[in-house]
């Protein structure tokens, strides 16, 4: 008969798959040192990790197996059913706390160093919870994190692990749109970042994305106007002014309203207070149980509170919060940012790292950092007017490199180009 929680589990571990996700949520020290379980316990976990759904014959005929064959023999016999394996379970953490905290309080008894009754409350309550910490990662953790890690790899069978930009080049680039990955794109005026952000915001939305749009200095009517221009390849003036024909009307109010309306999209319009916008995308995930965007035109223009600081404690501190908040929350960012003067003082007017407005901190926190860049606007005689670069300036899991995309301003619109990924050197011989 078995009379220790431990020894159940074990056995249900080898008896079927069906809780072994639980060998996750267990430590060697869960066990009483030097029994046959914590012994066998190691053994399962090894085999867990290379075979979720190892056989029990895979550890009988295992050098260690045959070494505890008694012991397995023994407990898989006492156990008729696994169906109690959650009570168990349950039995077996409790008693591994009852452990924890004697050989605790016993080795205090022992110290001869003053008590320090705060630290000691802290570690009983973090025996409690099970949240016993240390500041490195050991082994086992590390074993575990590669595990899933490779999992996860794996399940994605050749599929993106992030959610698509729409745009097959940026995709390969960065992996489409992580849920913990913060974006900067960056430009001088008249680049077309607004219209890029609301290019990949729609994009989202057709993969059936929830995006949250907080834009300070356009209206919920000129984003939207924006949309329409894209969607049905209309001037955008002609959206404005009502200057659509039938055919556009029906289109309109049969296909684009209605998919709006069942979409997850939502514009949080002129507010500049950060604490506001983050709040209300931890609602909007809390109401979809995600958020796959958050969108924020354009960075430099948030507030922090009445505090006064320099702008380049602002903007280091925006960004910063920003950067928490999309790992912490698991909702990605892409924060519009306006660029300093200097590419327009260089012979070369790429934009550089070093032309983020108003704070290093940026390039510092930031995933991934996107630059438009237009050849026809600073040279009158470049003969494709539409030409525009999404320069990756940083890539913190990629490469680094250029995009290459058709911009046409009338219908608020970017298409990537057949010749993606053309050098500089050679769009520059074009002028």
């Amino acid at each position: 008969m078995i009379y220790e929680a431990q020894d159940y589990v074990i056995a249900c571990w080898l008896l079927t798959d069906r809780f072994r996700d639980k060998i996750l949520e267990t430590s060697m020290d869960d066990f009483e040192e030097l029994s046959l379980a914590q012994q066998m316990f190691r053994f399962i976990r090894e085999e867990y990790l290379k075979n979720p759904r190892f056989d029990i014959s895979d550890i009988l005929l295992s050098p260690a197996g045959k070494k505890y064959q008694d012991y397995i023999r023994d407990v898989t016999i006492e156990v008729p059913t696994t169906q109690l394996f959650p009570h168990y379970f349950e039995r077996f953490k409790k008693d591994s706390q009852q452990r924890k905290v004697r050989k605790y309080l016993a080795e205090l008894c022992l110290s001869n160093i003053d008590i320090d009754i705060p630290e000691v409350v802290q570690k009983l309550l973090e025996i409690a919870t099970g949240e016993e910490k240390t500041k490195s990662a050991g082994p086992r953790e590390l074993a575990i994190e590669l595990y899933d890690m490779l999992e996860e790899a794996y399940n994605l069978k050749g599929k993106l692990p992030g959610i698509s930009t729409g745009y097959k080049a940026l995709d390969c680039a960065i992996g489409g749109i992580l849920n913990n990955m913060y974006i900067i794109l960056g430009g001088r005026p008249s680049m077309g970042k607004s219209a890029f952000a609301i290019n990949l915001a729609f994009n989202v939305l057709k993969n059936r994305g929830k995006v949250l749009y907080a834009s300070v200095e356009m209206s919920r009517k000129q984003i939207l106007a924006r949309i329409v221009a894209r969607v049905m390849r209309l001037p955008l003036n002609d959206v404005k002014f009502g200057i659509l024909s039938d055919e556009h009307w029906l289109k309109i109010t049969n296909q684009l309203i209605p998919f709006l309306a069942e979409s997850g999209f939502h514009i949080l319009e002129g507010e500049t207070k950060i604490s506001e916008i983050l709040n209300e995308a931890k609602r909007l995930k809390a109401k979809y149980g995600k958020l796959d965007l958050l969108v924020i035109d354009y960075l430099q223009t948030l507030r922090l509170g009445e505090t006064k600081r320099s702008e380049y404690e602002r903007v280091s501190e925006i960004s910063q919060t920003l950067r928490e908040f999309a790992k912490h929350e698991h909702i990605p960012v892409l924060g519009v940012a306006q660029l300093n003067r200097s590419c327009e003082e260089r012979e070369n007017k790429r934009p550089m790292l070093s032309d983020l407005k108003e704070s290093s901190q940026l390039e510092q926190d930031a995933d991934v950092i996107l630059f438009l860049y237009r050849p026809a606007y600073y040279d009158e005689e470049f003969k494709d007017k539409t030409l525009t670069e999404l320069i990756i300036a940083k890539n913190r899991d990629g490469q680094t490199g250029t995009i290459l995309y058709s911009w046409f301003e009338q219908y608020q619109v970017f298409i990537e180009r057949e010749d993606v990924h053309k050098t500089i050197s050679q769009v520059d011989q074009e002028k």
